[in-house]
């Protein structure tokens, strides 16, 4: 596990390549594959940071703006077809995972609220941060000026190429987000992610921005983009994962 925010009685951390390929298993699998997989999640959480996990709740993610919402003790969850969870159940350990994708989490220690999103292209396109925070304001009534929000590891511009016709789709969110060289795109996700933080009325000194980009922490961070340039993935194979987990105590 590596830790990237410490706060109030919060952990946030993620599963690195050294322990593995943290991919859940698909829908169509047998469920045994689901309940081995949580099991095994929670061993390694419980290893690495000795905080006892009395549940897990794991977003099994459809690259939207989906937002479930945890409140039962003492099980472990999947939310399908969702990218968000939010919980003021303490004690249990949300999950997204991530291969190049920032994790977003949103932290109300005065209503004892977390939320955790994956904000990939397509999420942050639709502004699943935004969806999480409004989830966090309408179930629990949550305030923005008491959140702290991190945007965890994820692909940096310099790595995330994309088709010059996919930048242009990003122009209208600022020219610093999206760029065109050479005839190719290169997307800034974080700094977008950041920007739609600012505008939820989140302050800008309580959102820490994790340096940490997936392509180039090798040994540290799963890459989906590092895997394809390399080779290690078969052509339509399933990316290799990180679990990115908070756990409110």
């Amino acid at each position: 596990m590596k830790d990237i925010y410490t706060h109030r009685g919060l952990k946030f951390f993620g599963t690195t390549v050294e322990q593995g390929n943290f991919a859940p298993p698909l829908s169509t699998e047998p469920l045994e594959h689901q309940m081995v997989y949580t099991e095994t999640l929670q061993q390694v959480i419980v290893k690495a940071t000795g905080v006892d996990v009395d549940a897990l709740a794991m977003a099994r993610l459809c690259h939207g703006n989906t937002i479930g919402v945890f409140q039962t003790p003492g099980i472990h969850a999947v939310f399908p077809m969702t990218d968000g969870l939010v919980t003021n159940v303490s004690g249990t350990a949300l999950i997204v995972t991530g291969a190049d994708c920032p994790p977003v989490l949103l932290h109300d220690s005065k209503k004892g609220v977390i939320g955790l999103a994956h904000s990939g292209r397509e999420g942050t396109y639709k502004n699943i941060s935004f969806q999480l925070m409004h989830c966090m304001q309408v179930r629990f009534k949550c305030l923005s000026e008491d959140i702290h929000a991190v945007i965890g590891p994820g692909i940096c511009q310099n790595h995330y190429q994309v088709s010059s016709e996919m930048a242009r789709t990003f122009f209208g969110f600022g020219f610093d987000i999206s760029i065109i060289q050479n005839g190719y795109g290169y997307l800034h996700l974080k700094k977008m992610i950041y920007k739609q933080l600012v505008e939820l009325g989140i302050m800008p000194e309580r959102i820490l921005v994790s340096s940490d980009c997936t392509f180039s922490a090798e040994g540290i961070w799963h890459s989906f983009r590092r895997d394809k340039q390399q080779g290690i993935l078969r052509h339509n194979e399933r990316p290799r994962s990180s679990a990115f987990v908070a756990i409110m105590s």
